[in-house]
């Protein structure tokens, strides 16, 4: 019994050995993600248009000429958009060049002769149908990315509709009573202001100008501020943690963990699952945590934003993170 019990303490401290020698690296690594993310961003183009948009445009006479070589550029520079929301503070270093290329998607999706009668509700109701449909369809089926990275700026995609009237029937007042148009919806995925509006936790929406002047008047020097003063917010926040304990965590990416610290310090832990995967990572990446059956206790760490790190499986067991 004694040497399974030594065992089980040496596997604990080689562990607690491994996290802090490994620590200095995690953080190193997040930063050069932040340093190679913004630079997709400076590459990419600040606004890009599908063909279908070039084409809608053209047509309504507004100069618009093929984008498809940026294509990628553009794809790469939305996905680097979400990565970098999904850091929070941590990258904040890449603010300024958010606001300043401001990258942004346009696609447009045309409903072309189609028929409207009063027996679908009123002409507005009827044509905000159309609008809320293909919103979700291209949310949730995008012909650029998986549905898991798009929903990640779903707040920030604008849907306007623009319909061109060919024929109508009026009834009494001039209401219109049948009709056929052509509906076209104009889809904007706003990538620069989702991943400032997460970075930030600010709503500022998708005006470029207002984000300028926030970070202009307070936005860096905000930034500073709460980067000076997390650390000591952090340690005295997970002070209560106890090695042994299992927990219910709540990760400022959304993703929620349950487990047993099983090696911890001030600033990162070890945490073993139900599951037997075990993970490796800085506390500053816990938004929240609660205490599993031990008395069903509840310590909930008012909101922050991280400043480093992300989750990372220990040499024990690779694992992925899940929701």
């Amino acid at each position: 019994m004694t040497s399974y019990i030594l065992k089980d303490n040496l596997k604990t401290a080689i562990t607690a050995i491994i996290l802090l020698c490994c620590q200095s690296p995690i953080i190193a690594q997040e930063e050069d993600t932040v340093g190679q993310l913004t630079e997709i961003i400076i590459n990419g183009p600040s606004l890009y248009r599908t063909p279908e948009a070039v084409e809608y445009y053209s047509r309504h006479g507004v100069s618009a000429t093929s984008m498809e070589s940026k294509r990628d550029a553009a794809i790469q520079s939305l996905r680097a958009a979400v990565k970098l929301g999904n850091m929070g503070l941590a990258a904040k270093s890449a603010i300024p060049v958010l606001i300043d290329v401001f990258p942004q998607l346009e696609h447009v999706v045309a409903k072309l002769n189609v028929n409207y009668s009063t027996g679908n509700g009123s002409m507005e109701d009827w044509v905000q149908t159309f609008l809320v449909s293909e919103k979700n369809n291209f949310v949730f089926s995008s012909p650029f990315i998986e549905f898991e990275t798009m929903s990640k700026c779903e707040n920030w995609i604008e849907a306007t509709p623009v319909t061109n009237i060919i024929s109508q029937r009026t009834g009494k007042g001039g209401r219109i009573i049948e009709a056929t148009a052509d509906i076209f919806i104009i889809l904007r995925v706003n990538a620069g202001a989702c991943a400032l509006g997460r970075i930030t936790g600010k709503d500022f929406g998708t005006n470029r100008e207002a984000w300028q002047k926030w970070y202009k008047e307070t936005g860096h020097q905000t930034a500073m501020q709460d980067s000076a003063s997390r650390p000591d917010a952090k340690k005295k926040a997970f002070m209560e943690i106890i090695t042994g304990q299992k927990y219910k965590l709540h990760l400022v990416t959304g993703d929620e963990l349950f487990g047993t610290v099983v090696a911890k310090d001030d600033s990162s832990m070890v945490l073993k699952t139900d599951a037997g995967s075990q993970y490796n990572f800085a506390t500053i990446l816990i938004d929240k945590y609660t205490a599993i059956d031990r008395n069903d206790s509840t310590y909930v760490k008012p909101q922050t934003t991280t400043d480093s790190a992300s989750v990372k499986p220990t040499q024990t067991k690779a694992a992925t993170v899940k929701k």
